[in-house]
């Protein structure tokens, strides 16, 4: 039912009224510069800051609009290709339909979708970025972006990563960072708690670089309910977790997942303090030396169990207070 999303937009254009911000041609160059441990190629846009590509030493390509804020917060925009005036046999296309952060910022686009716009940019194509309820929803706003200047700024951009200093070595810590993911009763989407949390660990997975070897997920469920259904229930949290965390740039092959449903409670209990805190998905971060809690196949549940509590930090053992609702499950 795509479509219908489609003609809804196309129908709401028109019933609004639109603003268009791009750069003025005199002022539209792409500009490259080198900053740390970044190489970025950018273009201002008036009233809305910098589109920038973003590369660093491993080459990995990503795309953010910087300085720019929605006043709407968690909306969607469209990601558009229009070809210029002198391509007659070409149609705009829709490359993509994103979901802004809560915050209302459109953070790092992933490598797939970048390199797409980088392409397109360097064969003279239009690039824009739509914004059907721009302020309050009577406007939609496009964000053009042109190729003036594209591609000699992209043989400076391209060529600047083997150019980077090496990194400064960052060793971890030899207590392992550890993060709690927290979950109200039989349900595994994450909260804003837990989005604010994300973030984190992957500002810690980008901190450290190639000393995380492995980040560790336990994911776990009260004991309430059947163990089948507490054990898909500690997958669905898991897997929600890992989704959020590849998104903000970790390496999936860095990911490990346990969901340990109910069979390692900790703390144990049969109250509603208990259930609090295992409603939850824990995030170890490790390194080459670092040893991950044993799996469960591999160990009883009380090892693991003591384990875990023995290198927890004391932060991550609390809950954000909250009502125990809900009887399928923990």
């Amino acid at each position: 039912m795509a479509w219908l999303s489609w003609l809804w937009l196309v129908s709401f254009v028109h019933a609004t009224e639109r603003e268009v911000y791009s750069p003025a041609l005199e002022e539209a160059p792409w500009q490259f510069e080198q900053a740390g441990q970044q190489c970025r190629l950018f273009q201002h846009v008036p009233r809305v800051g910098d589109a920038s590509f973003v590369l660093g030493r491993k080459g990995s390509l990503q795309f953010a609009l910087q300085g720019f804020r929605h006043p709407a917060g968690d909306t969607l925009a469209l990601i558009r290709l229009d070809p210029p005036a002198w391509q007659h046999d070409r149609q705009a296309e829709t490359l993509q339909e994103i979901r802004l952060s809560p915050s209302g910022e459109l953070a790092l686009l992933q490598p797939r979708l970048a390199n797409r716009l980088l392409q397109e940019l360097e064969h003279g194509q239009v690039i824009s970025l739509f914004f059907p309820d721009w302020a309050d929803a009577q406007h939609a706003l496009t964000i053009r972006l042109l190729p003036v200047g594209f591609r000699p700024a992209l043989q400076d951009f391209l060529a600047c990563p083997d150019q980077l200093p090496p990194p400064p070595k960052v060793e971890l810590p030899p207590e392992p960072p550890r993060y709690a993911i927290w979950f109200a009763t039989d349900r595994a989407e994450l909260t804003e708690d837990a989005t604010r949390q994300i973030r984190k660990i992957c500002d810690g997975v980008k901190r450290y670089g190639d000393a995380v070897q492995q980040v560790l997920l336990q994911a776990r469920a009260d004991e309430r309910g059947t163990e089948e259904y507490n054990q898909r229930l500690s997958e669905d949290r898991a897997q929600a977790v890992a989704e959020a965390l590849v998104e903000g740039g970790v390496p999936e092959e860095k990911l490990r997942i346990l969901a340990l449903g109910e069979s390692q409670p900790d703390p144990a209990g049969d109250d509603p303090a208990a259930w609090r805190k295992n409603r939850r998905v824990e995030v170890t971060l490790l390194g080459a030396q670092g040893q991950a809690p044993v799996s469960p196949e591999k160990s009883g549940p009380e090892k693991a169990a003591e384990e875990a509590r023995s290198s927890q930090p004391a932060g991550v053992q609390e809950p954000p207070s909250a009502a125990v609702t809900g009887t399928e499950g923990g």
